[in-house]
């Protein structure tokens, strides 16, 4: 990553970014596509013999691969780009200090905005359930929870809409 970030790659990701990139060559069937991804994962974990790879030399892997399985002109459409950012809403909430709302909402408008200046183009956003719990201070989850998840939801869109400048940046909340 370009700060020195070390992320893990899922398989996930490359099916969508093959995916993508013959979207954009034009080519509609991409059946293949899942045996590429998940063949390039057992590369890096299998053969490849360093112990990181760089976004470019990765991508450049990639490209490699789809010439060699016969599809030069999806490698030719491939657009490098940072992995999704997976981040800890739970985390945050324990950041922010039991009960310190503001201080939470304060700290996921800095991580959204980190994620998108580092690349990514997708976050996830995991642990909204216990974040919520751990805002309102309660083991039982009530009409307080609901009103501050939705909260929450609302602002993750609101600040996407705001940060969005090409249309590719979204997040998943769970």
């Amino acid at each position: 990553m370009p700060r020195g970030e070390i992320v893990r790659y899922e398989e996930s990701w490359f099916l969508a970014i093959i995916q993508e990139a013959a979207q954009r060559a034009g080519i509609k069937d991409v059946w293949f596509a899942e045996h590429i991804a998940r063949g390039i994962v057992i590369y890096l974990r299998e053969r490849f013999s360093q112990t990181s790879i760089g976004i470019e030399e990765l991508f450049e892997k990639i490209s490699q691969t789809l010439h060699v399985v016969g599809f030069p002109q999806i490698a030719r459409e491939l657009e490098p780009s940072a992995p999704p950012a997976t981040m800890s809403l739970d985390s945050l909430a324990a950041q922010a200090g039991n009960g310190f709302e503001l201080s939470f909402f304060q700290l996921l408008s800095e991580a959204l905005r980190d994620a998108r200046d580092r690349g990514s183009v997708q976050v996830h956003c995991a642990g909204l359930s216990s974040a919520v719990s751990r805002i309102c201070q309660t083991k039982r989850w009530g009409r307080r929870c609901d009103q501050l998840r939705d909260e929450i939801l609302t602002f993750v869109s609101n600040e996407l809409t705001v940060r969005e400048t090409t249309g590719k940046f979204s997040a998943i909340v769970s």
